[in-house]
């Protein structure tokens, strides 16, 4: 029997609010979605290559007949191949992509690279000018490309390319966060499921945090030998609750310090034009990203 498609997507942008936004829309009973932080199976190879039978018995075990599903992958609106295969799924589905300040978006994504293990250096800047090409794993290289995620106007074009724009919902953090409530309805609205479902925002994700000992998830990611005798002795679905649950028992909340003035200015310089692209696209006022 064919299992059913996924009907919604959050597509990104990384350390943008799209796991929050994606959590709160999780609560809606008519919902239903995976447990884990990201759906990777149109990003990860191996795992698409499998099959979509496969992904839909391991990620959706709660699913009931009548529900949408649906999904959160920071990677749909960055990887373009991911995006052809998510449009190949299901031509029709709804995509909601939630962008944030490009300038701090990166800032964010240093400090995560860094708390996953992935970033080596200390510096930022040196970390912009090194650029992610020093990576050979296409996924630490994502996490990296500090710059390439905050081309949105870029891979907004392309997701219309593929989808009807109408399938198409922009959602800025700054609104997220300022007014939690009107998005949510607005995003279920957009969805076509009852707007008058008010999830619990009183729930927090995704705290700032940092790893207390930096080289301990490097040695889990990189070690083979380490992840090889993990994988003879526990399932896929063990494995990874237990890679999830060293990785938060490595991490502490933290006050995150500011960027650097004069590297917030450069980043806020090099956006500018690539802000002003996406507000003719979207219609967004995307003036304070300037500043």
């Amino acid at each position: 029997m064919n299992k059913p498609k996924i009907e919604v997507a959050v597509v990104g942008a990384q350390k943008a609010a799209s796991t929050s936004l994606h959590r709160y829309m999780a609560m809606h009973p008519a919902f239903t979605t995976h447990p884990k932080l990201e759906f990777t199976y149109f990003v990860r190879d191996e795992e698409f290559q499998q099959g979509y039978d496969k992904a839909f018995s391991e990620n959706f075990p709660e699913y009931h007949p009548g529900q949408k599903i649906l999904v959160k992958n920071v990677g749909l609106m960055y990887w373009k191949k991911a995006a052809e295969r998510l449009h190949e799924h299901h031509p029709d589905m709804k995509l909601i992509a939630v962008l944030r300040h490009p300038a701090e978006r990166a800032w964010s994504a240093f400090h995560y690279a860094q708390q996953m293990g992935v970033e080596d250096l200390d510096d930022f800047e040196q970390a912009l000018g090194a650029g992610p090409a020093r990576f050979k794993n296409p996924i630490d290289y994502g996490m990296v490309d500090y710059l390439g995620r905050g081309h949105y106007a870029d891979q907004i074009r392309f997701l219309q390319s593929l989808f009807p724009p109408a399938n198409i919902m922009i959602v800025l953090q700054d609104e997220l966060q300022s007014n939690p409530e009107e998005v949510l309805k607005k995003c279920f609205e957009f969805c076509g499921v009852d707007s008058t479902f008010k999830p619990d925002f009183s729930i927090r994700f995704n705290e700032a945090a940092k790893a207390k000992h930096p080289g301990f998830i490097r040695m889990l990611k990189r070690n083979r030998t380490l992840r090889s005798v993990i994988g003879i002795f526990l399932p896929k679905g063990t494995r990874s609750k237990l890679m999830a649950k060293a990785g938060k028992a490595n991490r502490e909340t933290i006050q995150k310090k500011p960027m650097e003035p004069g590297t917030r200015q450069k980043l806020v310089d090099y956006f500018r034009p690539l802000n002003d692209e996406l507000s003719k696209l979207t219609g967004k006022d995307l003036s304070d990203w300037n500043q």
